[in-house]
């Protein structure tokens, strides 16, 4: 199985955070077969060759470079389009995997034949920890869970490389859900009741791009319409995960003012 698995990592003025990303895919139980950093426009990217560098004999790395901030759909992409295993598994460079989470994940894969599988997700590590034990079963997911929420986390992803949909490039937020959506279509997958991921910041009202709530249910909207207006969905579930967004964007914006309040 050492040819098996391509990790792909985007990252962004990421060198204070990519060691410890690197440090979680250096020590799985099961060797990664390559890894493929794309530096998507950073302002000095230079302390993240750096960091990258030292990694060099312990991990097969290829760094690649975006002159100019494209988005994690465009960088993500590059990567797939040079990856050589015959899964990708994808991380983000501010999240961390579980020693276990390799070696789990591709015996699922494996042993059922899967297209794709994801993984439960710790969103701040300070409070939580990953595990690879579990008393839950598996959930296979299906076209309409999209209907309600996006059942993955990008970080949790490994799926096969061959027949993989690719990122849509025309967004810069959502492309996760949208990509996932498509990919459920294109083979069985199933969500593992395994939390094998996880990151260092809450999952609502943080920093960065999924930290903004107006533009990122604005951008849920606008892939749902494309979605729809392609073909890709039909007018029932357009209708029904768009008027679920509509009921629960003004629920977190609640929830951010009272974290905020108590926070004060």
């Amino acid at each position: 199985m050492n040819n098996q698995i391509s990790v792909i990592i985007p990252c962004y003025n990421s060198h204070s955070v990519i060691e410890r990303c690197l440090d979680s895919v250096k020590n799985q139980t099961h060797a990664v077969f390559e890894v493929i950093v794309i530096d998507d426009g950073s302002k000095d990217p230079s302390q993240l060759i750096n960091i990258i560098s030292k990694f060099k004999s312990s991990l097969n790395i290829t760094f690649l470079q975006n002159e100019e901030n494209k988005g994690a759909a465009y960088a993500r992409n590059r990567g797939v389009e040079i990856a050589k295993g015959k899964y990708l598994a994808f991380l983000d460079s501010d999240d961390v995997w579980h020693p276990q989470k390799i070696i789990t994940q591709v015996c699922y894969m494996e042993k059922h034949n899967l297209h794709m599988t994801g993984h439960g997700y710790v969103f701040d590590l300070s409070y939580s920890r990953m595990s690879a034990t579990t008393d839950k079963s598996v959930k296979k997911i299906e076209r309409f869970n999209f209907c309600i929420r996006n059942p993955f986390y990008t970080p949790t992803i490994m799926v096969r490389r061959f027949g993989f949909v690719h990122f849509d490039e025309r967004h810069r937020r959502m492309e996760d859900y949208r990509c996932w959506l498509e990919n459920v279509s294109a083979g069985e997958s199933w969500l593992l009741p395994h939390n094998l991921a996880g990151g260092f910041k809450p999952p609502i009202g943080a920093s960065g791009l999924t930290g903004s709530l107006s533009k990122m249910h604005a951008s849920y909207l606008a892939v749902l319409k494309n979605l729809f207006q392609e073909k890709k969905v039909n007018f029932t579930f357009y209708f029904i995960a768009s008027a679920l967004e509509y009921i629960k964007y003004p629920i977190r914006k609640i929830r951010v003012y009272m974290k905020n309040i108590k926070n004060d």
